[in-house]
C-alpha cells in the first residue's frame, strides 16, 4: 500500500490462533459427547444444571453448535496458514486480511473508533454496497451490536494494540482521529 518504512504492520499471532483452535476443537469435542455421539448421556432429573442439559443434548441446539464451533475452527486454520499480514496501516489506509482482506482507503473510511479489543471503523455507503454478500450481512450486524460496519480484532495479533491505535492516529486524516475515542 503506502511506504514501507512507515507502515504499521501486525501478523496473525500463530500461539494465540493454535490457543483458540484447541479451545474451539473442544467445544467441539464437547458438544459431540453432549449430543451422544461417544456413548449415551445421562441428563441429570432435577436442578438448574437440568435446564441446560436438555438444551445442551438437544439436536436442535447441539449440531448447529458443533457446526459454528467447526466454521471457527476452519477460519483459525485458514489465518495459521495465511502468510499476509493480519493489519497494516499507512499512508493510504487500512489493509484488513482478517476477514474482509481488503484494503480501505481513508477516503472511505467516515469513523473510527477504539474499543478495549477491537478497533471499529465505518465505511461508505458504496463501500459497503460492495462488499461480498456474506460480508454485507456481517456488517450489518456489526452495524446493529456495535455502532460500525467493521471491526478489526487485536487479540489475535503479534502486535500490540496500542501501536495499532498510534499508528491509526499518525495515518489517518485529522477529521477521523478528531472523533476516535
Amino acid at each position: 500500500m503506502g511506504d514501507e518504512r512507515d507502515a504499521f504492520v501486525a501478523h496473525h499471532s500463530r500461539k494465540r490462533l493454535y490457543l483458540l483452535l484447541l479451545g474451539s476443537l473442544g467445544f467441539v469435542v464437547g458438544q459431540l459427547w453432549m449430543l451422544g455421539v461417544f456413548g449415551d448421556v445421562e441428563v441429570p432429573a432435577t436442578g438448574r444444571r437440568m435446564i441446560f442439559a436438555e438444551l445442551a443434548t438437544s439436536p436442535y441446539f447441539g449440531w448447529p453448535a458443533v457446526a459454528f464451533f467447526v466454521w471457527a475452527a476452519t477460519i483459525i486454520v485458514r489465518r495459521i496458514a495465511s502468510p499476509n499480514n493480519a493489519v497494516r496501516v499507512d499512508a493510504l489506509g487500512i489493509s484488513c486480511a482478517q476477514h474482509y482482506n481488503r484494503a480501505f482507503s481513508w477516503d472511505e473510511i467516515t469513523s473510527i473508533k477504539f474499543a478495549p479489543r477491537f478497533v471499529l471503523f465505518e465505511v461508505t455507503r458504496d463501500v459497503r454496497r460492495d462488499l461480498s454478500g456474506w460480508h454485507r450481512v456481517l456488517a450489518a450486524t456489526n452495524r446493529t451490536l456495535v455502532g460500525s460496519s467493521l471491526a478489526i480484532a487485536t487479540g489475535s495479533m503479534d502486535a500490540d494494540r496500542e501501536a495499532l491505535n498510534d499508528a491509526i492516529r499518525r495515518f489517518a486524516p485529522v477529521h477521523l482521529t478528531r472523533i476516535a475515542g
